[in-house]
């Protein structure tokens, strides 16, 4: 994409995106609603013990929306099932008033039913009031399912891209060392967060409640302090020119929306359910990322490119996977794992102690030799201008350079320099 009419065209979003949002101002009534029923203490402690006890068995996952949890009463709330992504059932958790008998039942009306008929051939009649966890019409459904997702793991997928972004949301749930990006969940359980805001034919609209859904809403940093949010768009095709500007203006979309949220009259209760403890920063930095197949085409020209809305700033990144057996295995990100840190935020690196850096991109380029490469992180800008190549070979450089002394005395020097003498 070219660069100066790509920075155009997303400083076209922020303004389009606030537009909509000054010209309907009823969506700060709307969401501050929906913050006020999902914070309330006592309906999410229930919450809390009814989905410690609903047992998630795969391939399915449970999902918890706004509007679903806005309906929930104090004795009950109920989940989206999904298998690889689509709706399968729902189902309904009940708690008494003591928090000590909880029950689950499955529900699937007629569309649902016909659905499932319809993409995966799962005839299954669930009668009402079946118990989710004993009942014989229930452990029919979970064995059914089981099967045909053990048979063909990708081609059962109604929508690969819902299948993709599942997986890819599995990925960041998972503990990852070098990866440092955390889901915001409710309750421990995935959360699909709303806007007002859909698009038609480039134009940006204000939906209300019919608004389209972030994919995945994240948290990224190492350190307490330096954690930002990150939305992150996911789109199936391969990384071509099109798809990715396509994701990352539906990102930006999104982030200017958050931003907005957080400036309303409800921000501070949304900034504390997106994970936060603190109050909110007076300079927010929220991440806009495009999260695609990798291939030889994949775009990355728009890399940390970042944008300043008032005092707050937006800053786009990218995450490149490849997928096999429907396991996400991220190939590239210029979000900020342990080598990025030092290329966007040496801030942020600072705080890392020199072991934890070394290991943490050791295991990035998986290598074992926690010594050498020194120079990687001896200055941000040197780090900014090598390539993954690069780095290796100033890696193999080090050590067998009989110069280099040690990681703590090595003076920061032109990396471009180094690579020219060895070559």
């Amino acid at each position: 994409m070219d660069p100066r009419n790509f920075r155009q065209k997303v400083k076209d979003e922020i303004l389009k995106t606030q537009q909509a949002l000054r010209d309907e101002p009823v969506w700060r009534t709307l969401w501050a609603g929906y913050a006020d029923a999902i914070s309330d203490p006592d309906r999410m402690k229930r919450i809390e013990r009814v989905c410690e006890q609903l047992p998630e068995w795969d391939p399915f996952t449970l999902n918890l929306n706004v509007t679903k949890l806005k309906k929930s009463t104090r004795c009950s709330v109920t989940f989206d099932l999904r298998y690889l992504g689509q709706v399968v059932a729902e189902i309904h958790g009940t708690i008494d008033d003591e928090c000590e008998n909880i029950k689950f039942i499955i529900l699937t009306d007629k569309k649902r039913r016909t659905d499932n008929s319809k993409w995966f051939k799962c005839d299954i009649q669930i009668p009402k009031g079946c118990d989710w966890i004993s009942g014989v019409e229930a452990i029919a459904f979970r064995k059914y399912f089981k099967d045909i997702y053990e048979q063909d793991m990708t081609l059962t997928s109604r929508i690969q891209e819902h299948r993709l972004e599942s997986s890819l949301l599995t990925r960041f749930i998972e503990k990852d060392y070098a990866f440092p990006i955390v889901p915001v969940l409710y309750a421990g359980k995935r959360f699909a967060m709303p806007t007002p805001l859909s698009a038609s034919r480039g134009r940006v609209k204000y939906s209300g409640r019919s608004g389209g859904g972030i994919d995945i809403l994240t948290r990224v940093g190492w350190d307490e302090d330096q954690v930002n949010l990150c939305i992150v768009e996911l789109k199936t095709a391969e990384a071509t020119k099109g798809p990715a500007e396509k994701a990352i203006l539906q990102a930006v979309r999104y982030t200017v929306f958050i931003r907005e949220l957080l400036h309303s009259e409800s921000g501070q209760k949304w900034w504390n359910l997106f994970g936060f403890s603190g109050l909110i920063p007076n300079n927010l930095l929220i991440h806009a990322a495009c999260a695609m197949p990798d291939s030889h085409k994949a775009d990355i020209s728009f890399y940390h490119n970042t944008f300043d809305i008032g005092e707050d700033r937006i800053w786009l990144q990218y995450i490149y996977f490849k997928e096999a057996r429907n396991i996400i295995t991220v190939t590239r990100t210029s979000l900020p794992n342990c080598l990025e840190l030092v290329r966007c935020k040496p801030e942020i690196a600072g705080t890392l102690t020199v072991k934890e850096r070394m290991c943490a991109y050791f295991k990035e380029i998986g290598a074992n030799d926690p010594h050498p490469c020194g120079v990687i992180w001896s200055h941000k800008d040197i780090a900014l201008g090598l390539t993954e190549e690069d780095k290796r070979k100033v890696m193999d450089i080090r050590q067998n350079d009989p110069d280099y002394d040690g990681f703590d005395d090595y003076e920061p020097a032109d990396a471009r320099l180094i690579l020219d003498k060895y070559r």
